[in-house]
């Protein structure tokens, strides 16, 4: 799942900053157990934008619309 959030908020730091950006920090809570051939959905959005930073959270939901996963990150703009 973490390479599932890396995967969406990456791509959002680079439309939100639309320049390059590098991960300061990312982490993630896991609420509940995902099962082998889950489909699950990742929702993002950007919090805050500062002139050299982003803050990020994402959430990740099951086919039932269960939330499974969260995850924050602060992104540095280059």
């Amino acid at each position: 799942m973490a390479a599932a959030f890396d995967n969406t908020l990456g791509p959002l730091s680079y439309v939100a900053a639309q320049k390059p950006a590098v991960t300061l920090d990312m982490s993630q809570t896991y609420l509940r157990a995902a099962r082998a051939g889950d489909i699950l959905y990742c929702e993002a959005e950007v919090v805050t934008r500062g002139l050299r930073t982003l803050y990020m959270t994402a959430s990740m939901y099951d086919a039932r619309k269960k939330l499974i996963a969260t995850a924050q990150t602060q992104i540095l703009i280059l």
